[in-house]
């Protein structure tokens, strides 16, 4: 392996653990971070609206100050709907229920489509070829329900594709990892993470014959592990690798970029994996992690909610020891 250092090109792109405000209208995730948020505004509006109002006493009459008091009103309510906006409702969360136990009690092949064709259930490893013709039978506006951890790249975006094409609701039933983690869990608009369930990533896509080297970032405690060819006469060949190509055409109009970096990695897990590296000098191997929700919407274009993030490591790892994976992942606080 040899010691590459790569660095960013002339225009730096905000590390994936940095918040990016965007424009349009992209839901919050609902957690402690978009509370937090809510806070802040609530509490700037009406320092702002004190302030409007009091020169509006002695500017304006009466009729303007009071135009003046129902617009920061109406400030407000807006701001504190922020939070409301992004919980699930009552309908949804029993469709999910009705969604999860159907799935959960299903025995039978990986994928099986329920007879009303509202919910489609994937659970275990995606080989080629997959039966797409299954998937193809979901009505629009259905549920996928999905454990698992991805499996064959190629099947895994067409999946994906279609999953979008029906504009389907994924739903993570327990787990969701690695390949599973890079496309089914973004690939439509919408997905719902049940409580328990584990969201994590991995980086399983390297070109063949690359170096691993460092990608300075913005934190020089945080450098970014990067697979890249190395130099010689495998350049052209690790550049033209179908898995690349594919999912690069996967993420446009998936994601915002520049902040989304796949796999996304936050500042906080980026330094674990650094030490890990420091301590062998080789790229942490089967090593996943998870990535903060708080991160998602100035990267991704999917409304991802969570029932109930992981609080800690310790809860990650009693959900790891719940569910009988034998794996290692690091919790993005």
């Amino acid at each position: 392996m040899l010691g590459l250092r790569v660095t960013e090109m002339s225009h730096q792109k905000p590390d994936q653990g940095e918040s990016v405000e965007r424009p349009s209208g992209l839901v919050r995730i609902a957690g402690q971070h978009g509370a937090r948020s809510g806070e802040r505004h609530r509490k700037v509006s009406i320092s702002l609206c004190s302030v409007v109002l009091r020169i509006a006493k002695f500017a304006t009459p009466k009729f303007a100050t009071l135009k003046f008091a129902m617009l920061c009103a109406l400030a407000l309510v807006g701001w504190g709907a922020e939070m409301p906006r992004a919980q699930v409702s009552d309908a949804e969360k029993a469709g999910y229920a009705d969604a999860l136990a159907y799935c959960r009690g299903f025995v039978g092949p990986p994928m099986v489509l329920r007879s009303d064709k509202r919910v489609l259930c994937l659970d275990g490893l995606i080989t080629a070829p997959l039966d797409l013709w299954t998937a193809n039978g979901l009505e629009p506006g259905g549920l996928f329900v999905v454990r698992g951890y991805g499996g064959d790249i190629a099947d895994t975006i067409s999946l994906a594709d279609t999953l979008l094409t029906k504009g389907a609701t994924v739903i993570v039933n327990d787990y969701c990892l690695a390949a599973c983690a890079d496309y089914l869990f973004i690939a439509s608009a919408k997905t719902f993470v049940a409580k328990g369930g584990l969201v994590a990533w991995i980086n399983q896509l390297k070109g063949p014959r690359d170096c691993i080297g460092l990608l300075e970032t913005s934190d020089p405690t945080a450098p970014r592990l990067q697979g890249a060819p190395c130099a010689g006469p495998f350049f052209d060949y690790a550049r033209s690798w179908e898995p690349l190509k594919l999912r690069d055409k996967f993420y446009k109009g998936r994601i915002f970029e520049p902040p989304f970096v796949q796999p996304p990695e936050s500042v906080a897990v980026r330094r674990i994996l650094k030490r890990k590296f420091d301590a062998t000098g080789r790229y942490p191997a089967n090593i996943y992690w998870t990535w903060n929700p708080r991160f998602y919407a100035s990267a991704i274009r999917t409304k991802v909610l969570y029932e109930a993030y992981p609080e800690s490591q310790e809860e990650v790892d009693a959900i790891l020891t719940r569910l009988g994976l034998p794996l290692s992942v690091i919790y993005d606080p």
